[in-house]
């Protein structure tokens, strides 16, 4: 077996990888950009565009068609079926658009995460971690 480094092909990878990478950052941060210069305040305070929901919603469907019809074997990823994307549909339609709550159950979250806390605290007093 040859054991002699091959420097030209490990640079020649290097370097593709590396133009590869480069492209994408500068693509990213030129759209991340664009996106921040059009808001008039913080990100979370404005309602999203027609455009931006136009994205989500095609990049959801995209990802319901994967999961519903790609096979891909040499990463062990097997279809799920419409079965159970509609039943995944169903439970997050049925948790956000759909609920009556203020907020989307809001208080309802920060209680429990105030109760995983508490217990946290009180398992580490009692183990004597900090």
């Amino acid at each position: 077996m040859d054991l002699s480094w091959k420097l030209n092909e490990i640079f020649a990878t290097g370097v593709v990888i590396g133009t590869y990478l480069a492209l994408v950052l500068f693509c990213f941060t030129g759209l991340q950009k664009a996106l921040l210069s059009l808001s008039q305040s913080w990100s979370f305070m404005e309602r999203p565009g027609s455009l931006l929901m136009c994205a989500y919603v095609l990049a959801q469907l995209v990802a319901t068609l994967i999961a519903v019809y790609a096979e891909i074997s040499f990463a062990s990823i097997s279809v799920i079926g419409w079965g159970w994307s509609g039943d995944i549909v169903s439970q997050f339609l049925h948790q956000t658009a759909f609920t009556s709550k203020h907020d989307y159950g809001k208080d309802d979250r920060e209680a429990k995460g105030a109760m995983r806390i508490a217990y946290f605290e009180r398992t580490c007093r009692v183990s004597g971690e900090a």
